[in-house]
């Protein structure tokens, strides 16, 4: 199944792009796509443990099912001041 990837902030800086298409197995759940996306893009690997992941503008959990379509955005944390 194509999944669209919406990366932001530091995430889209160590990628290299904002958006990619992802080709899951259905079923897949977000954890799938991110462990994708790192085996993919390695240097992406020390945000792991503090992305934040939504599917089509809501807030999911990394053990949430992807289905065919879906617009899936990891988000690091932000700084400002």
């Amino acid at each position: 199944m194509q999944v669209r990837l919406l990366l932001f902030a530091g995430l889209k800086e160590l990628v290299g792009k904002e958006v990619l298409g992802l080709e899951l197995k259905p079923g897949a759940r977000v954890q799938d796509a991110l462990d994708q996306l790192l085996k993919e893009h390695p240097a992406a690997s020390p945000l792991r443990s503090s992305l934040r992941a939504a599917i089509d503008l809501e807030y999911a959990e990394l053990d949430a099912v992807l289905s065919e379509g879906v617009e899936l955005a990891l988000i690091p944390p932000v700084g400002g001041g």
